[in-house]
Parts: structure tokens; sequence; C-alpha cells
């Protein structure tokens, strides 16, 4: 009797309550599940997943509709207060309406897409506006932009001018090797006999006596403004063989040579630098950062590279010896006066060799450089 009433008590705990069961008799059959099986919840269960996304998308487009609204709120009465809209070329001048919404506009939306598609403006002409109180937007950005701007063209102009056939090369004597044209030929050669300008009278190298000079004409690359155009030298590199030089200048004008002052006088000629004061002053250039002072102008220092051996020679000379002089420069730039900042500018160019730096021998170029901007107004 008291293992009868036990199991009977086991029994009944075993059973859920009957809330949460479904029975279904068919046939005198019975059959128990839990409501999560039924068709109903199934079914809710489906549509909430299928609503879901849909409902996400629906709170997107009114957060976005919101915005575009909150947008037309702000330029609307603007618009209705008679704002000036000018692209700023007909002279006409924006209104105070505008010069408020486009402040507003920049500091709400400070990406330059969003600035084009709410005002229809370029990107340089927003931060140009004055606010309604006369208030100028912080340091004026536009000009800061346009000065980069500026500072990028300028960089991007600066190129190799002279290696160009129609930059025209004469030269004082014609030399026992090339003719001046090989100076500033495209690709530089490298036949030693064929390839260098050289003011010798013999293979010996035997000097022509005197001083010599070479003149570049640039006035056949203005695009035809040779009587208005010029350039502005910013480098020029001298690729000497071992007959080289120091004793030299590179000088410029603007005007043609005439019969009074021909190409190997001084007259009419500029300076933009001294070989012999940077001989003498060789070792107080490197004080202030290469440059090289008289009483009168700042020049910058050249820079001496060389490499190579020179057949012409038993013992060991180079075949390349690199000057190049470099107005660019941070400490030249600060230190080369007015003047000599005017003589960069220039249709003609002339190298001047007083003497070489071996007694006897003809100086002998490779190739003369002038790197600089094209078409600047003289």
């Amino acid at each position: 009797m008291m293992q009868r009433r036990a199991a009977s008590a086991t029994t009944a705990r075993s059973i859920p309550p009957r809330s949460n069961i479904i029975t279904t008799n068919n046939n005198n059959n019975s059959r128990t599940s839990h409501p999560s099986s039924s068709p109903n919840y199934i079914a809710s269960k489906r549509t909430c997943l299928v609503l879901s996304p849909l409902i996400l998308l629906l709170i997107l487009w009114i957060y976005s509709t919101f915005q575009f609204l909150s947008v037309v709120v702000v330029v609307e009465p603007f618009s209705i207060r008679g704002a000036i809209i000018s692209n700023g070329k007909n002279g006409t001048k924006r209104g105070d309406g505008e010069g408020r919404l486009v402040d507003i506009l920049r500091r709400k939306f400070p990406t330059v897409a969003t600035k084009k598609l709410l005002v229809g403006r370029s990107e340089h002409e927003l931060p140009a506006v004055k606010m309604n109180d006369g208030v100028e937007p912080t340091e004026n950005e536009t000009n800061q932009h346009q000065q980069q701007q500026s500072s990028k063209t300028t960089q991007q102009k600066i190129v190799l001018i002279s290696r160009n056939p129609k930059v025209v090369i004469t030269s004082s004597a014609r030399g026992n090797l090339g003719p001046p044209s090989v100076l500033n030929q495209n690709p530089p050669g490298t036949d030693w006999l064929k390839d260098r300008w050289q003011a010798a009278s013999d293979m010996h190298g035997t000097a022509i006596a005197g001083s010599h000079w070479i003149e570049m004409d640039f006035t056949g690359v203005l695009n035809g403004k040779g009587t208005t155009g010029a350039i502005y030298v910013t480098k020029v590199v001298l690729d000497w063989e071992t007959a080289f030089a120091k004793d030299y200048r590179i000088e410029g004008r603007i005007d043609r040579p005439t019969n009074g002052e021909g190409a190997g006088a001084d007259e009419g000629w500029c300076v933009l630098y001294d070989g012999s004061l940077d001989n003498v002053n060789a070792n107080t250039n490197n004080v202030r950062g290469g440059i090289g002072k008289n009483k009168e102008r700042s020049y910058p220092h050249r820079h001496e590279e060389e490499y190579g051996q020179s057949p012409g020679v038993k013992e060991k000379l180079p075949l390349h010896i690199i000057h190049t002089i470099d107005w660019t420069t941070t400490d030249a730039a600060d230190d080369v006066d007015e003047s000599s900042q005017k003589c960069l500018t220039l249709r003609y160019l002339r190298l001047l060799v007083k003497k070489s730096a071996h007694p006897g021998w003809g100086v002998s170029l490779w190739e003369v450089d002038v790197y600089g901007r094209h078409d600047v107004v003289s």
C-alpha cells in the first residue's frame, strides 16, 4: 500500500500543469504539444522577421527626411529675405542674408561636397563671404587655399628649359670638338670627342687665348612672347670635362646684344653668379649655409660633384665635374638681394669663362642645363 502511494505521487509530479498542455483527440489517440508549435505562433514570428528590416529602413528614411527638412528650413528664410545671388564674376555683391546663410551652412556642413550641393558654389568662393555682422571668416581660408594652390602650381612650372632645340647657343670659339649646340642636346651625348664643346685649338687641348663665353638665347621657347615674355632662372648646372673652370660668371639680360655691346662685352649684362667670389670666400660661404657675399651682392654657393675617369690623361682625373648653382635653396632665397633676383628674369643667358682651372688647357663642357619657369612677364 505504501509503495502504491509513492508511485502515484511520483507520477503526479511528472505531469506538467494543464495550462501548458494542448491535447487533441483523434480516433481515440491523444497528442500533447507546446504552444510554440502552434500555427498562429509560427506565423506571428515570421511576420516579425519580415517587418524588422522594413521598420529599420523606415526609421532611416524618417531621419534623412528630417535632416533635409532642417536644411530647407534654414535655406528658405534667407531666400525670402532677398539674399543677392552672385557667382562673383559680374561684380555684384553678396547680400547679408546670403552671407549668414553660407556661414551657417559652412559650420554645419564642413565638407566641400555638401557645400557645393547646398549652395551651388565652387569651393574657393565660400570662405570669402562676410557674415551679417561684418566679421570675416577665420584668417581668410580662401587666401590660404589659393596660396597653397599657387605654391604647388609654381613648383610644377619649374622645368628644365635649356634642353630644347629652340634654345639657340653660340660661343666665342668653335673649338676643335663638337659645336656649341651639343651643350643642350637631348639626351646628352657620351662621345668624348663629338659630344662636348672645347675652347682648344688641337687634340692636346691647347687653350685658345683669352676669355671665352657661351650665350643661350631663350626667345624661341617663349611661345610667341619674345618681346614681352622672359624666363625666370632657378638653377644652372654646368657639366664640365676635366678641363674645367672656377673663375667664371653667369649673367643674364632682357634685350638682345647689339653690335655696340656684343656678347663678349660686359655692357648690359646682369651678374647672377660670380665664381671668383665663391673661390675667395670658399671657407666663409659655409658659415651661412653656403652663401658667398661681397659688399654689393649675394650669390649662392656652387655645389661640386665629380665622377668618371678622363681618357685623355694618364693621371686620375674625372670625366665629369658638375657645378650646380641653385637660387631656390632656403638660405640662398633669403640672402640673395633684390638686384640679383631681378637678374634671374632674362631672355639671354651667358657663361663667361675668365680662365681655366688648368693653365694652358682650353675649357671643355658636356652640357649646360638651365632650370626655371617659362613666360614670366619681363
